[in-house]
This record gives structure tokens, sequence and C-alpha cells, in this order.
């Protein structure tokens, strides 16, 4: 077949003068996107009698290839049809197309010779030349089967759109936060890829349950370099309760591939802080001995988990463990037990108040009183050692032994 196709291109039938041509590639120039496809005709002009061609194209394989898809190869319309005799040989990174007009007169003027079309394979921006080459059987004269000369080649140029492969995130410390209160959120972008990014346009959105947006941010021009990340600290309060979506979105003036959209739900709710039930108790039968521990507590509802303050207030002779100013964590509970363990050296009774337990957190607080303590001294077993007989008026001395103890 390849001897008949090329025996035909030699086929002279008359002798005739030849004339200059010119060839050229349309569209001169072209972008793509790495995965889809780029139609390019190469064009004769200023021709006259052409009766076949033969005709080299090149380019970068690295950037662009033959598009596998039936119909990537197109003879042009007066080379092709039954009377006509075409060929196509393709190699990586390059194609070879001829054909002959089987009239006479062959063709003149200007002419579609043929199309391909080539797939981006590159995403980085790269650009590859696409050249004719006139082989050695050329421009064939229909009328005296001489060569054509060709005056001016030119080709054209295909540019890759650079491809951006990302993964945006947004990150909440909670996903339950408290109205009146600053929050914060992390907007992270990481770059998937082993270089730099193009200019993206960051933008970070609260909206609201009713589609009202509430809070944004803009982070413009922002590149990334290879392997590399972008985190934005941001921080709001959010004034009403309710449910609110938390956006990011990743643009740019190239392709953006990956995870350009990100959206995380958080729910603000008003925070309540207080002692559940307004009592603290307190030890056995509201008695501790001197130098004893003992413990005072209290149950607290809380409508978020999380630290909070929680200060005791004691008699100066009230030793407390772990100091009278203590933060505790919380859970979003009724009961939340809050205790504390302490101490006196000093007999006697704490009033009804003179201990007391204050909590606040998110600008909430709330106190109460403890119950009356009493701090006794054991009972102390004694014994006589000799015995007296006094009148009323009488003074005298008694001996006793007692148990050691250090509190007489």
């Amino acid at each position: 077949m390849r001897h008949a196709i090329w025996s035909i291109l030699l086929l002279t039938l008359l002798c005739g003068v030849c004339s200059a041509a010119t060839l050229s590639v349309n569209p001169a120039e072209s972008t793509c996107v790495s995965g889809e496809t780029v139609d390019l005709t190469v064009l004769v002009g200023d021709v006259s009698n052409l009766g076949g061609f033969d005709i080299d194209l090149r380019w970068n394989p690295a950037v662009v290839t033959l598009d596998t898809e039936a119909g990537n190869v197109t003879i042009g319309p007066l080379f092709s049809g039954h009377v006509n005799n075409s060929a196509v040989y393709t190699q990586r990174g390059r194609i070879r197309v001829a054909a002959v007009n089987a009239t006479l007169d062959g063709v003149s003027g200007s002419a579609p010779l043929f199309t391909v079309r080539l797939k981006a394979v590159d995403d980085t921006g790269a650009s590859t030349s696409v050249s004719p080459t006139v082989n050695n059987y050329g421009f064939l004269n229909s009328t005296s089967g001489e060569d054509i000369t060709v005056s001016s080649i030119t080709g054209a140029t295909i540019t890759t759109k650079k491809s951006n492969v990302i993964e945006a995130r947004i990150a909440v410390p909670s996903n339950q936060v408290i109205t009146g209160q600053e929050s914060r959120i992390t907007a992270s972008v990481v770059n998937r890829r082993g270089t730099e990014t193009s200019p993206l346009d960051i933008n970070v959105s609260i909206v609201n349950g009713s589609g009202i947006m509430v809070e944004s941010w803009n982070c413009t021009g922002e590149t990334i370099p290879a392997w590399g990340r972008f985190q934005r600290e941001l921080t709001w309060t959010p004034e009403d309760a309710g449910t609110y979506n938390i956006r990011v979105n990743v643009t740019s003036g190239d392709h953006v591939s990956g995870t350009q959209n990100y959206t995380t739900t958080v729910t603000a709710r008003e925070y309540t802080l207080a002692f559940t039930n307004d009592y603290v108790y307190g030890p056995w039968n509201g008695r501790s001995s001197v130098g004893s521990w003992f413990y005072m507590g209290a149950y607290v509802n809380a409508s978020q988990s999380g630290n909070i303050r929680f200060n005791i207030t004691a008699p100066d002779h009230v030793e407390v463990d772990g100091g009278r100013n203590q933060t505790r964590y919380l859970y979003a509970s009724n009961w939340n037990y809050v205790g504390v363990r302490m101490r006196s050296n000093t007999p006697g009774q704490i009033a009804a108040g003179g201990i007391k337990f204050d909590i606040a957190a998110n600008g909430k607080a709330d106190s109460v009183n403890g119950t009356k303590i009493l701090i006794w001294i054991p009972s102390i077993q004694v014994s006589s050692v000799n015995s007296t007989s006094a009148d009323s008026d009488a003074t005298f001395d008694m001996t006793y032994n007692t148990l050691h103890t250090n509190n007489t």
C-alpha cells in the first residue's frame, strides 16, 4: 500500500510550469487544559495545480500527543473521497501525511490539506511548537509532475494551561461555639504539586442558617510553594444562636483541581453556668476533727464543655488543698461535681456562708454558700492518780493521767 501511495504521488500527466506556495498551521496560537484537545489544520496557499503532498508534522510529546479517538486525522476535502488516495503514518511526537488529488487540474489557490487533533498531557503551562516539514515528495504539480516550490512555512504553538492541584480545609477547635464569645477559625490550602501555584484568590465566609453572610475574609494573589501550605488564623464572634456554615473557596485565573471548596458547620449557643441545686455537700454530720481533711463540693450545670474558674472563700485558718483559686474542666452536663479538700487546726464552728464557692466562665458566674462546719477536738480518756476530800471553801490539786495527744 505504501508503494502504491508514493507511486500515485509521482504520477504526472502533462508538462507545465510550477508555482511557489505557502504552508501554514491554523490556529497559530492555542491554549489547552490537560486532557482537552485542540484541532490544527495544515493549509496551503498561493498554489497552482497541486496534485499531491507529503508532509511531516512534529511536536513535543511531553506537552501534547495525538488523540487516540477516531477522527484524530482528517484529510482535506479536496484530497479525500473515493477517487483520491491518502496515507497517514504516526510516531511519538510526529505524524506523516500524504495525499493526492486525482483531477487533471489539481488544486489551485488555498486549501486545507489535513487536520490533526492533539491532546494536552502537560499541566505546568509548558509550550510546544507544531512544525510542518515538506518531505522528499513535497508538493507535486498535477500537470507537470514537478515539485512546487514552497516559499514560506509557518508553524503553530500550543501552550498548556497551568493546573493547580490543591486541598482547601477549614478547621475549628469545636463545632459548638458560644454567642458573644470570640471563636477561632483556621483556613488552610495545601499545594499538592511539586511546582509553585499560580496566584490564588482565597475567600473564607461565614453564612448563617438563613443563608445570609455574616463575615468574610479575602486573600488575593496568594502563591503557594511546591508542596507548601497557606494558612490563616481568623477570629469571629457569633452574635446570635443558631447554625453557621464556614466556607473556604479557592479560585485562580488558571485551572484549579482538587478540593477548591470546603465547608464545616458549627452551632452557636447561649452559654449557661450555674450551680445545679444551690447546695454544698460537706462532711458527715457537719463535723470534722481538728487537723483532719474534709471535703466540700457542689454540682454545676454547664451548657458547654470547657474550663471554668473555681474560687473558694474560707476563713484564714482553713487550709484549701490546691489553693483558693483553681481551674476546673466541666462537661456539657447538669451534673459536674466540683469539690475541694480542706482542713483546719482551729477548733470551733464555721458559720453557714463562711465557706463559699464561686464559678465563672464566658461572661457567666454563680456562687453558693456552704453549710456550717464544726471543727472539734476528739474526746480524751483520763484517769485520776490520787484522791482528796474538800468542802466548799477548800482548794485542792488533783493529778490525771491522759492518753498522748497533740490536741490537749
